[in-house]
């Protein structure tokens, strides 16, 4: 069979051309994630704003850029105080408060502190003090849970309706409207260090001067690091070798296609 001559130079297989040399994959790049959450003490909650807020992370921490900030979840909270009898269990308590706000069961969370139990002076009984948080994902709503957590009456009306008589109540601390945030910061790509701790004091002066109101910032908790690392770009080509092991030289795409147009034309000469 005659040979088959090449008349295109550049689709014809050259032998002493050597394949470009391999590409290495970029280094990944490790970011690293720290998640925090605090909540603000304010008089109106619904003067919150997010932005806002990443705005006076990032300002009042000195190190942080705006990119670097991400608020995760908002909620909207009525922190109170009270004493009750302390014959009533966690979930008495929990289902007699959200009773009295009208609220589902879960949108209530108690905490019995056993260390301040005392006599209740008007039935010298044993009671004890429970910290009561009620939640809300709506901002207008807070002003109005406020008032009913310091209405003893109605607290005392849910407790009937629940079975339980002559319940004695007692609100030891007015009750707080507060704004709940998790929010993470992210650090440089590969950096040694991550942001672990917030300056609550300069982020309070910062975002309530932002905001217009005044804010009071409670600790700001450090819930730990994680780590994202993003799949590095591979754009080389890898070619086999006749055994079937991996050949590690990378070449262009158009090089590719001349090899394989070579291998055709040696096919057709055999």
């Amino acid at each position: 069979m005659a040979a088959i001559t090449c008349t295109e130079a550049d689709l014809c297989p050259t032998a002493a051309t050597p394949s470009p040399a391999a590409t290495p994959s970029p280094a990944p790049v490790v970011v690293k994630v720290a998640r925090f959450d605090t909540a603000l003490e304010m008089e109106d909650v619904t003067k919150f704003d997010v932005n806002k807020f990443v705005e006076s992370v990032t300002s009042s921490q000195g190190s942080v850029e705006t990119g670097d900030v991400e608020v995760e979840s908002v909620s909207y909270e009525v922190r109170v105080e009270y004493t009750l009898p302390e014959t009533m269990p966690e979930a008495t308590v929990r289902d007699t408060i959200a009773e009295a706000q009208n609220v589902s069961s879960a949108n209530v969370t108690v905490t019995k502190k056993s260390a301040q139990r005392r006599l209740a002076a008007s039935s010298r009984r044993l009671a004890a003090s429970w910290d009561v948080t009620i939640k809300t994902s709506n901002a207008a709503a807070v002003d109005a849970i406020a008032t009913k957590a310091s209405d003893v009456e109605a607290v005392k009306a849910a407790a009937l309706k629940l079975g339980l008589g002559n319940v004695t109540v007692e609100v030891t601390s007015p009750p707080k409207k507060t704004v709940a945030v998790q929010f993470k910061v992210k650090s440089k790509p590969n950096a040694a260090q991550v942001l672990q701790t917030i300056d609550s004091s300069k982020l309070a002066a910062d975002l309530g001067s932002s905001l217009g109101v005044e804010v009071d910032v409670g600790q700001v908790y450090f819930k730990g690091v994680e780590e994202e690392s993003p799949p590095p770009l591979n754009t080389t080509t890898t070619l086999m070798e006749p055994d079937g092991t991996a050949d590690n030289k990378a070449v262009s795409s158009f090089g590719a296609f001349q090899l394989v147009l070579a291998s055709a034309a040696v096919a057709v000469q055999l």
